[in-house]
């Protein structure tokens, strides 16, 4: 090969191969997230957001300097049980409880479909309430791993506990009482079911 055509060569491969390349230049902070093509860039942090039927999606940022996956806040038990306030905090405990569960360092996207606090019929108790309801849950990880699943789960809420019972199909009748066949459950640690 002579040099005017090696040097064609050349110049092809190292145009063809200089998108491959760092796309904000060479000595860019490593630490800073680059968009993908076809994207723009947003100043805001990627974090949860809320679709309408009260479900949350949470998407990890590529930074190194931020978690991959961050559980929303555990929910303060209502001192003053309603109706409405126990519905909400069972709703809000489920997405809480239920993010710290699945959480593996390979989460990238978690998403929780619950009904809304007005769908949510309880069962009063006299000490407290019992809610029944259905969840859909999906979860993609780095590697391609997808999954999406339902599940059904009962609580009991007082002033003074909350108890939890889930099981992947519907419950047959007689409904199971949270308290006697369920868990007595708080906001757990990360990776606890």
């Amino acid at each position: 090969m002579d040099r005017r055509s090696f040097l064609t060569v050349g110049a092809g491969v190292c145009s063809c191969l200089g998108g491959c390349l760092n796309q904000a230049g060479v000595g860019a902070d490593p630490t800073e997230t680059q968009p993908t093509t076809g994207s723009t860039r947003s100043e805001t942090p990627t974090g949860s957001t809320r679709t309408p039927k009260g479900s949350i999606q949470q998407e990890s940022s590529t930074s190194p300097t931020r978690t991959p996956f961050e559980p929303p806040p555990c929910p303060n038990r209502p001192t003053d049980l309603t109706e409405e306030r126990a519905a909400r905090f069972v709703l809000g405990f489920e997405r809480a409880y239920r993010s710290r569960v699945i959480y593996r360092p390979n989460l990238i996207n978690w998403k929780i479909y619950l009904p809304d606090p007005e769908e949510v019929t309880p069962t009063a108790t006299g000490d407290g309430y019992i809610f029944h309801f259905r969840v859909w849950e999906a979860t993609t990880t780095r590697g391609g791993g997808i999954g999406d699943w339902y599940y059904s789960v009962r609580y009991f809420i007082s002033t003074d506990s909350v108890y939890r019972l889930k099981q992947v199909d519907e419950f047959d009748e007689p409904l199971p009482d949270p308290r006697e066949d369920g868990t007595a459950v708080s906001c757990p640690p990360q990776g606890s079911d």
